[in-house]
């Protein structure tokens, strides 16, 4: 009797497992979305129906702490394979590892270029790349080069910007957070991005007097950085949030801005539809 409800049993689950893995991929893809990541690599693992789901992903976001690696090295081995493995091209691709090794830096370039390498050949559309506090990892010159690539996030790395950059012509938006980067790269990159929308800055490493924004598509900018002068050429900006070090920003698009802390100030301009909402604080 009891191996009778035993079989039973086992064969409820696994006619239960058959009617999952029969889903469509579309459903079976919004059930890996909802998962943990820890499960859903489990899940991917244990059956080869769920494994071709998992490799057929849009969008992939990896955090290290919820994988459980005992050294970076492991990490990076692990993206590098899952995304080589990944069948289709893809919208979005998120990696985080920025809590458990924050000690451990070991020179890491080279496996940067082939994860880019490799998102080059996946057509990725969003980049999300966070390393943890103030980095020293230095982002390789191959980033420039993603021609698909549409929104740019970066946390914690340091950027050599080149003189010519042949990918970037779809940017719309650009994140740089705790960044080690200068003005003249800053000036060059916004100017590689002809459709550039939206624009963050937030670096410690920053110190400038004057810091140069040009670019005739950018409708918001948001500065969180060491400067005293702003030199603007942005004719369709909307809005400006920046935080400053001196009481007075010398801004070519204004006509004599002065203004106080954290408050919004709408200001005439020299251009027709710009900036109507400025927020500052020192």
């Amino acid at each position: 009797m009891k191996a009778s409800q035993s079989q039973k049993l086992k064969q409820a689950s696994d006619a239960g497992f058959d009617f999952l893995g029969n889903l469509p991929d579309l459903v079976k893809v919004k059930i890996l979305a909802l998962l943990p990541f820890k499960e859903a690599v489990r899940t991917s693992t244990l059956s080869k129906c769920w494994r071709h789901t998992w490799f057929s992903m849009p969008s992939l976001v990896i955090y290290e702490d919820e994988i459980g690696f005992q050294t970076l090295s492991e990490f990076i081995t692990f993206v590098y394979r899952l995304l080589s493995s990944h069948a289709h091209s893809m919208a979005k691709l998120k990696l985080v590892f920025r809590h458990r090794y924050n000690y451990e830096r070991p020179d890491i370039k080279e496996d940067l270029v082939k994860w880019i390498n490799t998102i080059l050949e996946k057509h990725v559309h969003e980049l999300v790349l966070d390393s943890g506090y103030y980095s020293t990892i230095e982002i390789p010159d191959c980033l420039f080069s993603l021609p698909d690539l549409e929104v740019l996030n970066l946390k914690c790395f340091e950027l050599n910007v080149p003189k010519h950059i042949d990918g970037f012509k779809m940017v719309h938006s650009l994140k740089l957070d705790t960044v080690n980067i200068t003005g003249i790269e800053i000036e060059g990159l916004v100017l590689s991005c002809p459709l550039l929308k939206y624009f963050l800055i937030r670096t410690k490493y920053l110190g400038l007097n004057d810091l140069a924004i040009r670019s005739p598509s950018l409708l918001e900018l948001d500065i969180d950085a060491d400067f005293k002068d702003l030199y603007l050429e942005t004719p369709k900006l909307v809005t400006l949030s920046a935080s400053i070090i001196s009481t007075f920003v010398t801004c070519d698009i204004y006509n004599e801005p002065v203004y106080d802390d954290d408050e919004e100030y709408d200001f005439p301009s020299k251009y027709e539809n710009n900036i109507s909402r400025l927020f500052a604080s020192s």
